[in-house]
């Protein structure tokens, strides 16, 4: 499941890049600079999207309306029958546990990787002089390429 909602980086990447280029070009429009547009276009729909996740996401499945009921049993059954651990009574405890640092080290990873594209590729390419809008198009290859497994 989280694979799935992860998928949504990449993809955000590859819409989004352009459509901030065409953003920040919007520069001086009712005395706005590019960024301000560009900070306040993408920012719109998170309030909607907020607003619906509040009313729509459950806290627990006997609390989801949009599950039948042999979903939501299901669902509890599986909750129930998992292995709850008890957490380590110190923070010291949970750092040298190996699981902690095997996930901090893949998250590392992972964001290490998409702030070196998401955050540097830009930058790099906006010393070779291109406008914005070519910089949105150009940053949003790497996300059409395809990868080997």
């Amino acid at each position: 499941m989280l694979a799935w909602f992860l998928i949504g980086i990449p993809l955000s990447s590859l819409i989004g890049g352009p459509v901030c280029g065409m953003l920040l070009q919007m520069d001086g429009i009712w005395g706005l600079a590019g960024w301000q547009w560009l900070f306040l276009l993408v920012s719109l729909p998170c309030i909607p999207l907020g607003l619906l996740t509040l009313r729509f996401l459950a806290d627990r499945p006997d609390d989801a309306a949009w599950l039948t009921p042999d979903e939501r049993n299901a669902l509890n059954h599986t909750l129930a029958a998992e292995v709850r651990e008890r957490p380590p009574a110190s923070l010291w405890a949970a750092l040298k546990d190996t699981r902690v640092l095997i996930c901090a080290a893949i998250q590392f990873g992972f964001t290490l990787g998409s702030y070196g594209i998401g955050i540097w590729l830009p930058l790099i390419l906006k010393e070779y002089h291109l406008s914005t809008l070519a910089i949105g198009w150009m940053a949003a290859i790497p996300y059409l390429l395809p990868r080997s497994a």
